[in-house]
């Protein structure tokens, strides 16, 4: 019955909605009649579910659950519940024929495994020892995610040597200095401010709030904010050439579309400035300082921010906080002031005056200038351990108590 359900859900014209969510709904509806009753439930359903997760998780665990029952109902191989067998086939069919990397192939099970959890199958099969040992073993075989290309963080110092040169591409630098400087020293990830097609407008005006000496950005669409109330996010000013709150304010009072809802980012002709606007720009003056382009990509700005505050000696739990990482369990009973995250904002503001070539990477050389993206933020302590910022001592010396 399920499988049959599942046929008449793939047999449909393309729709919008992911067909997971469409077959959930249905599956409720044909199991609980009073549902039925009530058409306009069914609707509120789908607009929930759609709602639960992001486009992208849906899109996963629809390409998981179907290359799954496709493999299944092709070799009529009972799908449901899964078996240890049917698993086993499964990935490896997926690893070694269609040659899927072995992430992909994990988070494909994971995805798989979400689904029938939601259809209240039984999923013991998932947990089985053969499964993890292929998996592990598919993860070991696998090239090193860093070996070819690690991509590089763009700190402080490199961003100041990019605003050397940036004037030489564009005469929109304004904007683009703003979007580099919030990017860096906000910790933030692409997708909460620059327009992609999926979200063309993150970031409006309205969702800023301006003080004498700080501004607050209200980030409507942010990782791990489930029920999208919004996180706050504080820009200080400092007084340095790097300063997001002027650069920031610059681009708001000069933009050519005033209204609340206009977006924050915008270029001379008022359109939003997306994120293949800003990546298309990083290229550019990468290969203007003799870098190889293909190891920057934006999300450098969140971690080139993150590992320049660690070089400087910042406390791993502030910069966890500025950067809205989930904290370890010990640091639920650390606090962080806004003076401390002010104080963050001052040191690397003050260290931004040095951008010659030796200190674009903060002290970190070789296989070290990548460290915070080959580590995560649970490595920042390390990061300050081995290096000395730019100007000599730790200009940060905090107690974490």
């Amino acid at each position: 019955m399920v499988a049959h359900g599942i046929l008449v859900i793939l047999g449909q014209p393309k729709h919008k909605s992911p067909w997971l969510v469409r077959y959930f709904v249905k599956i409720a509806v044909d199991s609980q009649p009073l549902l039925a009753r009530f058409p306009g439930l069914a609707h509120a359903m789908h607009t929930l579910l759609c709602a639960a997760w992001e486009p992208s998780t849906w899109a996963t665990y629809s390409s998981a659950a179907k290359s799954y029952f496709d493999l299944c109902l092709s070799n009529t191989i009972v799908p449901l519940p899964p078996s240890i067998s049917s698993l086993l086939v499964w990935t490896l069919t997926l690893f070694s024929t269609r040659r899927l990397a072995a992430t992909t192939v994990i988070n494909y099970t994971v995805a798989l495994k979400s689904a029938c959890r939601m259809l209240d199958i039984d999923v013991s099969a998932f947990d089985a020892h053969q499964l993890r040992y292929v998996l592990r073993g598919m993860k070991k075989t696998c090239p090193k995610r860093f070996s070819s290309q690690p991509r590089l963080p763009i700190t402080i110092w490199l961003l100041a040597g990019f605003f050397e040169v940036i004037s030489d591409f564009t005469d929109e630098e304004e904007v683009f200095k703003a979007a580099f400087t919030s990017g860096v020293y906000g910790l933030l990830r692409s997708a909460e401010f620059l327009a992609k097609p999926r979200n063309p407008c993150p970031l409006v005006r309205a969702d800023l709030t301006w003080h004498n000496d700080y501004v607050t950005l209200r980030l409507r669409y942010t990782k791990g904010d489930t029920y999208n109330v919004g996180v706050l996010v504080t820009l200080y000013k400092n007084g340095s050439p790097t300063c997001p709150y002027v650069h920031l304010r610059t681009a708001y009072d000069s933009a050519a579309h005033q209204s609340p809802s206009a977006p924050v980012f915008q270029r001379k002709d008022g359109s939003a400035l997306t994120y293949k606007d800003v990546q298309t720009m990083l290229t550019k003056l990468a290969v203007c300082l003799h870098l190889d382009p293909k190891r920057f990509k934006l999300h450098g700005l969140r971690i080139g921010g993150a590992t320049t505050l660690a070089i400087l000696g910042v406390p791993a739990h502030v910069i966890k906080t500025i950067g809205r990482w989930k904290s370890l369990s010990y640091q639920l009973y650390t606090r962080t002031s806004p003076d401390q995250i002010r104080s963050a904002f001052h040191a690397v503001g003050a260290t931004s005056q040095y951008k010659a070539r030796s200190h674009w990477f903060g002290g970190l050389v070789g296989e070290q200038s990548y460290a915070a993206c080959k580590w995560g933020v649970d490595g920042l302590e390390t990061i300050a351990q081995i290096t000395t910022p730019p100007g000599g001592e730790k200009v940060v010396q905090w107690s974490c108590s």
